[in-house]
């Protein structure tokens, strides 16, 4: 696998995407670094809510979504 040189995001991007971390991180009560580590974990969901040109908490609230393990059964044991 070749090593693909990073592309820069645009500025509004970035300033959004640190927006979005800082909600996530309020939301689930994590330091700024765990936050940082889930946004980046969830990029997908991250490009979706931005070119859905959702708000930051809204797009938050996707990313916790997308990152919370769903239970296979429906319900907890």
């Amino acid at each position: 696998m070749a090593l693909q040189p990073l592309t820069p995001q645009p500025p509004a991007f970035v300033a959004w995407e640190d927006e979005v971390t800082d909600e996530l991180g309020a939301a689930l009560d994590v330091c700024r670094s765990d936050a940082q580590g889930i946004v980046e974990a969830q990029a997908e969901t991250m490009v979706s809510a931005w070119l859905r040109q959702l708000d930051a908490k809204t797009a938050a609230a996707l990313v916790i979504e997308a990152a919370t393990p769903k239970d296979a059964e429906g319900a907890a044991a």
